[in-house]
């Protein structure tokens, strides 16, 4: 309490004062808690016997407590027995009453007792009391501030070291042993003997738990004086599996509260988050720094053997610095840099093979032909001749166009062919399967192989880190592959004793290749891809006519319309073409008494270009030919020309931020400061623009006019190919030009005192050209406050060996977000006029909003760091997010000339508990045995915003039940479900669902809207855990990963016999009365246009929670090896890892997420080899 009394005195503000008090007196009742329980959980012993030996009494407390014993039998068995009677007594207490005047002594050592004889202790010279000092130093020789010493075996510290790691010893036993205790040290003991000066050098903890500076991208903050929310990935985490090219796979389930999950989308995307989605029409993927600058390039463009270490800022006081853009969180990411010394080589190459699908495991019906097949013929059990007609007649024909089975059962109709050919055609297409074939022509084994180099070393004065990377990978589909090369160089120069500079660069190079391969879903499973020559053949789905109307529109003029899969494959490519490259220079000059000046900036580039090729042989060039076609009696107009398609698309992203911040570091007496003051501006330009050539030459480069009046009129009808896609003029052609401006201010101050309490503060202030043109709005900073109490450093606590650190930690603020869909401006889309294609037209999208503002996010967080028993370390995190201001839908005066706009209105809540825990189990010699556990649970819930999809008034059932309409619905989470509650079948074969009393009806009675359905889940699991274990036994060591995803919904499709590919049960459909009662039976065919109701009930929307076997790694070392020592290298070693191993869900279906389809009933596994080598 003196310390804080102290604190204030010397300027301490009155609330930092009652948050360190709170804090003090919260922490004060938790220890002495978690002592009770301790003290409470000990052994109670109770022996009651006037005749009972020593042997005896040592048996009853290993039965009763669990201890063992180690004595000498001898001995013991001469004693006579003693009388004892004793209840619910300690351990301790037993061993001292039972030894009472015997010669005898114990020791306890974890939970074996040892009994020894007393012997007489030789006479030790008297200790002679002496002055003793010294300096404490780093592994870098650099003092080091705030080292607690003490005499070993007491628990009052005698000296702590100064800002020069100086300190004095007046009084002490020249026979005592001194030890010196420091965060992230190892402990370290001295004997006094006749040293009078003692100078220790402080060694960092040589494990997985060794404690990090913090970088948050502007400063390093000691952990001991952080107050924010961080999570820390080391190299060695990060590296233990064998990373290829997805920086992102390596962080999953490994920080608590990031969620990273490919397999699972929101909105079209995988999730990438923090602590939630705290916005609506935002970005809602957090901030990527790298080293120190944010970047705008695509993370893959990311190395990850590039990594050194990362951090995820979770809450407002680590990330509240980078203002309106860190809503979401940051991730820092840190690259290795050159370490002072001769040169280093370092290479790394990788070779992984994923095995193509294997379509037998998949949930497919097994007789899928005759499945469709016969779905085929009693749904069209009644076509007459009328059909073959309107499918034959040139004008419409085309609007008529059926699957096979159903132009077999037409023409037996309309008396085309007997009813023995049709049930022959019928049963042929019956006999076969395509599942074998389209794994054959159209999938290979997924192939990737990386090679990384590394060379870095350097002097005092100049280091340098150089890397260049190429990975090349064939993917599962034919024809399909990409490679990537790269190069980047580090340095670090020091120009005098005041001025250095860091430079970066890098540069990044790829190439994506891809083919038109039919997905198989698409195709039905009876359709031959080839003949029995090879030769293709057409399929339904993509040919949009059938083969005998196409036959009729050939004979006019037209050209082949069918789509040949086997052939397009070699008609059709996309070619994609990017550059990476990213500089940065970073100057510091060191200006004394604990000041420096940082200048400097990054400067980016993407450019991308994509192709897409179709050949005139193509049906995608034959179908936009055929559909301008026009066919006057002067002869065939071809409106679209002739001969090859190309449309080529460019895109760039130029950017810059230039950063000027002033620091300063001191540390006076028991005052440490760490405050940054700086400014920035910031540019992301995004360009892009596309052009289609028709008539195309590859060779001559030259094109054919085009008639592009038609593609945009409303008047315009095919002849014949009216069912071929229409060309849009916007799509073919168009620009786009976006520029982003910010202006920024910042501040954060760091404040410790005696190390044992710390305070955090920063503020922010963006202006930017998306904001609005009220002040009100413009200038509101983000902000954060923190506090921090290193409980470790008290002396209630010091006396405890087993507290190695611990701190509690609470913060508040808030930062923001940007939300790009409204602006201070009117916005509106341009277009052609769809009456004459000639005049152009603009349709508003949102109106100006002068008050328009970014968005906001408001935090607290309240957390524990610790590490006790000097192998576990951790973290326990509570927070709440509240995000306000959030721009979505809104109605507003319809006297504006609109009944809804977007506007700063709407808002979320998000909170939850995150765990960490990082321990050695075991660490003997060689052997070591480590785990690292993260838990997350995050609740969200919308409370406020008007959803445009669900009526406010009189709201029906299936607004709730359908699609993705209750995404954002006002009191429930973020990606909320509702499902009907299925009741089977009636003896009509309809579907029927409960009321909310429990009454059955079906979907389109009495509709009583909410009513009607129950909230079940979000779709974004709540809960995420991850635990991964390593095992180190000498050069080998062993890693294995699990993922744990639960607490969301997820959507299981309807077995439906109409679909292509027809699921397992589909044929399982009510057809008569008394169907109802067969188990799982589905609907009669006459109701399937209400199958998207049932896919909503309960029946088919299902518990999502699953766990999957993420990673298996091996790895040996022969760095010891005689070979490696011949060959004069410092390490070989070879790794070996499955990956995506195994997956099981907490449902019936057993349909896990991780395979990505409900048809996919397993996970197909990553084999990978890797092989570094370091000279």
């Amino acid at each position: 309490m003196y310390e804080i009394l102290h604190a204030i005195k010397h300027g301490m503000k009155p609330y930092a004062f009652k948050i360190l008090l709170t804090m003090k007196l919260t922490t004060l009742l938790i220890f002495f808690g978690l002592l009770q329980v301790n003290a409470t959980s000990r052994a109670q012993i109770t022996i009651s016997s006037k005749q009972i030996t020593l042997e005896r009494v040592f048996k009853e407390i290993q039965k009763q407590a669990g201890y063992d014993f180690f004595y000498n039998n001898d001995l013991i068995r001469e004693l006579p027995p003693i009388a004892m009677n004793i209840k619910n007594a300690s351990v301790t207490e037993v061993l001292k009453a039972s030894l009472a005047g015997k010669p005898f002594q114990y020791k306890v050592i974890n939970n074996t007792v040892v009994i020894t004889a007393v012997t007489e202790a030789p006479s030790v010279p008297k200790s002679v009391p002496v002055r003793v000092e010294g300096i404490v130093r780093d592994e870098h020789n650099k003092p080091i501030s705030g080292v607690v010493i003490k005499i070993k075996g007491k628990d009052r510290a005698v000296a702590v070291t100064n800002k020069d790691g100086y300190y004095l010893i007046p009084r002490v036993d020249d026979g005592d042993v001194l030890t010196f205790k420091y965060m992230g040290y190892a402990l370290k003991e001295v004997a006094i003997g006749s040293k009078r000066t003692i100078d220790v050098k402080m060694e960092p903890v040589d494990s997985k738990l060794e404690e990090v500076s913090i970088s948050t991208g502007y400063q390093y903050i000691k952990p001991e004086q952080s107050t924010g929310s961080v999570g820390v990935l080391t190299h060695k985490e990060y590296d233990s599996r064998i990373n290829t090219t997805d920086f992102l796979t390596g962080l999953q389930s490994k920080i608590p509260g990031l969620l990273i999950n490919s397999d699972i989308e929101f909105e079209g995307n995988s999730l990438f988050q923090i602590r939630g989605i705290s916005t609506i029409g935002g970005n809602k993927q957090p901030l990527v720094v790298i080293d120190g600058f944010p970047t705008e390039l695509p993370l893959s463009s990311i190395n990850p053997n590039d990594i050194e270490s990362v951090t995820v800022l979770r809450d407002a006081a680590a990330a509240a610095i980078y203002g309106v853009r860190a809503s979401n969180g940051v991730i820092v990411v840190e690259r290795k840099k050159a370490k002072i010394g001769k040169p280093s080589v370092s290479y790394r190459a990788t070779f992984s093979l994923t095995p193509k699908e294997n379509y037998e495991r998949y949930r497919w019906d097994k007789d899928a032909s005759n499945t469709a097949i016969e779905f085929a013929k009693e749904s069209n059990a009644n076509f007459g001749a009328t059909g073959w007609t309107l499918m034959t007649i040139p004008s419409a024909g085309a609007a008529f166009t059926y699957s096979p089975p159903v132009v077999i059962i037409a023409q037996r109709a309309a008396g085309i062919i007997t009813a023995e050919e049709a049930d022959r055609q019928l049963n042929v297409l019956k006999s076969y399967n395509n599942t074998e074939d389209y794994g054959r022509l159209f999938l290979q084994n997924s192939t990737t192989q990386t090679h990384n180099l590394d060379i870095s070393g350097g002097s005092d004065n100049a280091t340098y880190f150089i890397t260049a990377m190429y990975n090349t990978s064939d993917l599962t589909q034919i024809k399909s592959n990409n490679n990537r090369v790269g190069l980047s160089a580090r340095t670090n120069l020091k120009l005098s004793k005041r001025f250095s500079v860091e430079i970066n660069t890098s540069f990044q190079e790829s190439n994506v290749n891809s083919v038109p391969v039919p997905a198989i879903g698409s195709l039905y499973p009876y359709e031959r891809l080839e003949d029995e020559n090879g030769n293709p053949q057409s399929v339904f789905n993509g040919s949009r006519v059938s083969p005998f109307f196409n036959t009729i529109m050939m004979g006019f003029g037209s050209l082949d319309n069918l789509y040949y899969p086997l052939d397009e494959i070699n008609q059709v490519s996309d070619k994609t073409h990017s550059i990476n490259n990213r500089f940065i220079g970073n100057f510091r000059y060191d200006m004394g008494k604990g000041f420096n000046l940082n200048f400097g900036g990054v400067y980016e580039t993407s450019r991308s270009e994509r192709r897409h090729f179709a050949n005139q042989n193509s049906a995608e060039a034959r179908q936009n030919i055929n559909r301008y076609m026009e066919f006057p009696s002067t002869g065939i107009v071809y409106n679209i020309p002739k001969g090859d398609q190309l449309k080529q698309t460019n895109s760039s992203t130029e950017s810059y931020t230039a950063r000027v911040q002033l620091n300063y570091n001191k540390l006076m007496g028991n005052h440490s400061i760490n405050l940054i003051t700086g400014g920035e501006i910031r540019r992301v330009l995004n360009k892009s623009n596309s052009t289609a050539y028709f008539g195309y030459s590859d060779q001559s480069l030259l094109q054919l006019p085009v008639n592009f009046n038609l593609l945009e009129s409303s008047t315009f009808v095919p002849a014949y190919a009216k069912t071929n896609a229409r060309l849009s003029y916007s799509s073919l052609f168009g620009q786009t030009y976006v520029d982003d401006r910010f202006l920024s201010g910042y501040f954060n101050a760091v404040y410790s005192y005696k190390s044992k309490y710390s305070l955090t503060g920063s503020i922010r202030v963006d202006q930017s050209n998306l904001f609005g043109t009220d002040p009100d709005t413009r200038y509101k900073p983000s902000w954060s406050l923190g506090a921090g109490w290193n409980i470790d450093q008290e002396k209630f606590v010091q006396s405890h060996d087993w507290i190695n650190s611990m701190k509690m930690r609470a913060a508040f603020g808030f930062n923001g977000n940007v939300a790009k869909n409204a602006l201070p401006q009117v916005i509106a889309s341009s277009g052609l006029n769809v009456f004459d294609n000639t005049l152009t037209t603009l349709s508003l999208l949102s109106p100006a909003n002068s008050r328009l503002r970014w968005e906001q996010t408001y935090n607290f967080n309240l957390g524990v760091d610790y590490r006790i028993f000097k192998n576990i370390s951790g973290n326990v995190d509570y927070y709440m997010k509240k995000s306000t201001d959030l721009l979505a839908s809104n109605e507003i005066d319809p006297t504006k000339g609109l009944v809804s706009a977007i506007i700063n209105e709407s808002s979320i809540q998000n909170s939850g508990l995150e765990i960490g825990l990082r321990a050695d189990w075991i660490r003997r010699g060689a052997f070591n045995w480590n785990t690292g556990f993260v838990f997350s649970h995050n609740k969200s819930k919308l409370l406020k915003v008007y959803n445009t999809q669900v009526s406010v008034t009189n709201p029906k059932s299936f607004q709730y039940a359908l699609g993705n309409r209750t995404s954002y619905l006002e009191g429930y989470a973020v990606g909320a479900i509702f499902t009907y509650r299925y009741a089977g079948v009636d003896d009509k074969g309809a579907a029927l669902i409960y009321d909310k009393d429990g009454n059955t009806k079906n979907f389109d009675v009495n509709d009583q809207g909410l009513n009607d359905v129950d909230y079940v889940d979000s779709s974004i699991p709540a809960y995420n855990l991850g635990m991964s274990n390593r095992v180190d036994i000498g050069e080998f060591y062993v890693y294995a990963m699990l993922n744990y995803f639960g607490k969301f919904s997820i959507r299981m499709p309807v077995p439906d016999p109409a679909v292509t590919r027809p699921l397992e049960g589909a044929n399982n459909f009510w057809r008569k009365a008394g169907d109802e009662n067969l188990p799982e039976i589905l609907p009669a065919l006459k109701y399937s246009n209400f199958n998207k109701y049932l896919a909503a009930t309960d029946r088919f929307v299902m518990n999502g929670t699953y766990i999957t076997v993420g990673d298996l790694t091996a790895a040996y070392s022969f760095r010891k090896s005689k070979f490696v020592k011949r060959a004069k290298l410092s390490n070989v070693e070879l790794r070996a890892q499955a990956s995506n191993v195994y997956t099981v869900a907490m449902n019936k279906q057993n349909y896990s997420a991780a395979t990505r389809s409900y048809e996919k009933s397993y996970l197909t596994p990553t084999y990978t080899m890797a092989l570094h080598v370091n000279f």
